[in-house]
């Protein structure tokens, strides 16, 4: 899907969302994944409150999507370049469609660190990650389903001389996924960017 209402530099970039349903063996039902890409904010090159409406109704749009995509019997995922940043106006907006929305999400990093059982490797890249709050990995199991984060990583932080690859730190966590109605079955393990 690509988003119809964009903002200044942002329109150039097309952006949008997609999904992929993947099977995942030893797991009843396969996993939605949905990736998204949202209008930025001062890169644009127009004012905030512009910025601001096409990045409201894009939030509006990706919720309708997660809802008309997400199955209630299958896990569903949801990551991308969101975003978000410090401003208020967009932290209270994004919280409300995407923890509150139709398909409520669990955000999967801030789930990690505050479980003891899952390791928090690279914690400086995360903190920085976690402070620009603008990557955001989520997922919401349905009843049958357990998600459990194992294991949050910046592989594409800063190294060596303190170098990016991108202006964004690479994140990583890895789930645990253990369908309840196959017990039998071992569990599934499954990473997200």
């Amino acid at each position: 899907m690509s988003y119809p209402v964009c903002a200044g530099y942002d329109c150039l970039a097309n952006k949008g969302a997609m999904a992929a349903s993947i099977a995942i063996p030893g797991m009843a039902r396969p996993v939605t994944v949905i990736d998204t890409h949202l209008n930025s904010n001062g890169a644009t090159g127009v004012s905030e409150p512009r910025a601001l409406y096409a990045y409201k109704r894009q939030i509006d749009l990706l919720s309708s999507f997660i809802g008309a995509v997400a199955r209630p019997d299958a896990a569903i995922m949801v990551l991308g370049d969101f975003n978000v940043g410090r401003d208020i106006a967009r932290r209270s907006y994004f919280a409300r469609r995407m923890f509150g929305g139709p398909v409520a999400l669990t955000g999967g990093s801030l789930q990690c660190r505050m479980t003891r059982a899952c390791v928090v490797s690279e914690p400086a890249d995360i903190a920085i990650s976690t402070v620009r709050a603008k990557d955001w990995l989520m997922y919401r199991a349905p009843n049958a389903l357990s998600i459990r984060p194992l294991g949050l990583s910046a592989p594409f932080g800063h190294h060596g001389a303190n170098a990016m690859l991108s202006d964004h730190v690479g994140v990583m966590l890895s789930y645990v996924l253990d369908d309840v109605g196959m017990r039998s079955r071992p569990r599934a393990i499954l990473v997200s960017r």
